[in-house]
């Protein structure tokens, strides 16, 4: 009977510790943007922990026409080295300092993107969703993160409702029309 209890506990405790990743987790904010807009900032996090450190990572955006990557903010820790490479949509760090000095942040915030585009780019579509063409997750390890799932990063348009006074003043005239119809 000791046995059991000992091993409830233990599984019970197990259970209770939180959530640990087999690999790191790649979020993207979404954002709407307004008439009239012109660019629009999109935070990239890395979500892990100490099961799936991560010390290196490298993102390539596949190119949308017209939505343009025109800046990158990296949020790198200390001992890390940042590039970025706007003209090939590409960006990064990499962790050389000794001892490593790794991201196991549930929710680390590693870069904001910055996207511009022309104030009519979402006349003729409601969204866009920013991808990757290639992005590497590593650890001095040797660890290589591939097949990371991604999240998020829907860039869209609200639809623009048509006013009740427009509604409105379609239903008085189509009345006034249908009167005098009426009296002729």
């Amino acid at each position: 009977m000791r046995k059991k209890i000992i091993a409830l506990v233990f599984i019970s405790a197990l259970l209770s510790a939180g959530q640990a990743y087999s690999a790191p987790v790649i979020v993207l904010d979404s954002a709407d943007v307004l008439a009239g807009d012109t660019s629009v900032n999109i935070n990239l996090f890395i979500q892990t922990d100490a099961s799936a450190p991560v010390d290196t990572a490298a993102f390539e955006i596949n190119h949308i026409t017209g939505f343009d990557l025109t800046d990158v903010s990296i949020f790198a820790p200390t001992n890390w080295f940042p590039t970025v490479n706007l003209a090939a949509n590409k960006f990064g760090a990499t962790d050389f300092g000794f001892p490593a000095n790794t991201i196991t942040d549930s929710n680390y915030h590693f870069a904001t993107m910055t996207f511009s585009f022309a104030d009519t780019f979402f006349d003729s579509i409601n969204s866009v969703q920013i991808a990757f063409k290639s992005f590497d997750l590593g650890s001095d390890l040797g660890v290589v993160y591939s097949d990371v799932p991604v999240s998020g990063g829907v860039v869209s348009a609200p639809a623009v409702p048509i006013p009740g006074a427009v509604w409105l003043l379609g239903a008085g005239l189509s009345g006034l029309v249908a009167l005098r119809r009426k009296n002729s």
